[in-house]
């Protein structure tokens, strides 16, 4: 009787396991566990409607890190195709912020949050794909969502009136946005899309972002770069600068030459965002670069548009820089401090919070190494050593110098070489 009885406990593991491998491999889902601290006081959703996609913004590990620790999804798709939950899909997992959706406001309360790991304006990775199409699928079928009813983060996201609009407006993030897009959304297995926004339609908010609702309601057939705004739709949004003989992006607006949001308008009339732009040695003289204007506050956390953020100085441009909590603690922002060179996210929260905003960073750069008197900068970066985007932080002196007008013999010692990756 033992006998049997064990026989048919081991069979019945061997029929769960068997289960759940078949349920990952008709998925094409791998699933890991990264449980939130917080799952556990996370309420239990009373309906699901929506299913919302997200771009992190930020590499694997801090866009990990950072999810788990807040709760900000349930699911995060990893850039090899890892489908890691993080909030039971039946809580509430506080990932949707300022939303609103055809008159529903706090979002929160009623979807799914996926974040994939990447930028808003850069195609996702093969594997991501599939395991995103995967667990969408899936989703779908378990709370009966229809295509249309899959939205992206900048469908939904709002913001109040503040120093640039004065009305509510749509346009507050751009997250996600071309999960929006008919080409993404067929490699998804999504037939179905909103060409229209609801809530602008009824009024109940304006147009806060030309170039996002271009994306999101445009011409599907037509390329996303193609911007239809002129300088004056900008509304006052931004600061504009003349690329002259000689002088390249960089040299006239520093870092703010790669933000997303910065514009390009070209002699002949061709607009493009910093992601559109392939070819950067050949921008002609006479582009306007379009710098979108920052607010001057202190460095206690602040809700900008409902997101915690912080402002820090641009290192190369001396621009303030305002970064979202998340961003500000991704490992592709480095920290100029007294004691040395620091990552996003070697920062907590309250750490953040208690640096000034005159402190420099940089974004996109990693470490290459230190001048201690047994490597040059030569021996560190090779032919890099003095090009333009190789920045020498001295905190000794708390001096940041770009390669082109370093001296390698003046370097002292305890310097920072940072390459730009």
């Amino acid at each position: 009787m033992f006998i049997k009885v064990a026989k048919t406990r081991v069979f019945s593991r061997i029929l769960i396991i068997c289960v759940l491998f078949l349920a990952n491999s008709l998925f094409g889902i791998n699933f890991q566990n990264e449980i939130s601290p917080r799952n556990a006081e996370r309420p239990k959703r009373k309906s699901t409607k929506y299913i919302i996609l997200h771009t992190t913004e930020a590499s694997d590990r801090s866009s990990l890190s950072s999810l788990k620790r807040y709760g900000e999804a349930h699911y995060m798709v990893s850039t090899g195709g890892t489908v890691y939950r993080i909030i039971d899909h039946g809580r509430v997992a506080y990932h949707a912020g300022t939303s609103m959706w055809n008159g529903q406001t706090n979002l929160d309360r009623d979807s799914i949050g996926i974040e994939v790991v990447g930028w808003h304006n850069k195609s996702i990775k093969s594997a991501q794909y599939t395991a995103l199409k995967s667990l969408v699928s899936e989703l779908q079928g378990m709370y009966r969502i229809s295509d249309k009813n899959v939205l992206t983060h900048s469908m939904i996201a709002y913001g109040e009136p503040n120093k640039w609009h004065k009305y509510k407006h749509r346009g507050r993030k751009r997250c996600g946005m071309l999960f929006a897009t008919s080409s993404v959304r067929n490699r998804l297995g999504l037939t179905d899309r909103y060409t229209y926004d609801p809530d602008i339609r009824a009024g109940r908010l304006r147009v806060g972002d030309v170039y996002l609702n271009s994306v999101l309601y445009g011409k599907q057939g037509a390329t996303v770069v193609d911007v239809p705004v002129s300088i004056a739709e900008l509304g006052g949004q931004y600061e504009t600068y003349i690329i002259t003989k000689g002088k390249s992006p960089w040299d006239v607006v520093g870092l703010n030459s790669k933000l997303s949001s910065t514009l390009y308008i070209f002699p002949d009339g061709r607009r493009r965002f910093t992601g559109d732009i392939k070819n950067w040695s050949n921008i002609p003289v006479g582009t306007k670069i379009l710098v979108q204007k920052k607010t001057s506050i202190s460095n206690d956390k602040q809700l900008i548009s409902g997101t915690i953020s912080y402002v820090f100085t641009d290192a190369i441009s001396g621009a303030q820089i305002i970064l979202t909590e998340r961003e500000a603690m991704s490992s592709t922002i480095l920290y100029m401090l007294p004691k040395g060179v620091k990552g996003g996210d070697g920062f907590t929260s309250h750490q953040l919070k208690d640096l000034k905003k005159e402190t420099k960073i940089l974004n996109g750069y990693s470490l290459a190494g230190i001048i201690d008197g047994r490597k040059s900068a030569f021996d560190i970066v090779s032919v890099r050593w003095n090009h333009r985007d190789t920045v020498y932080y001295c905190p000794e002196k708390g001096s940041v110098t770009c390669g082109d007008k370093v001296k390698e013999r003046s370097i002292l010692l305890g310097t920072y070489v940072l390459l730009k990756d």
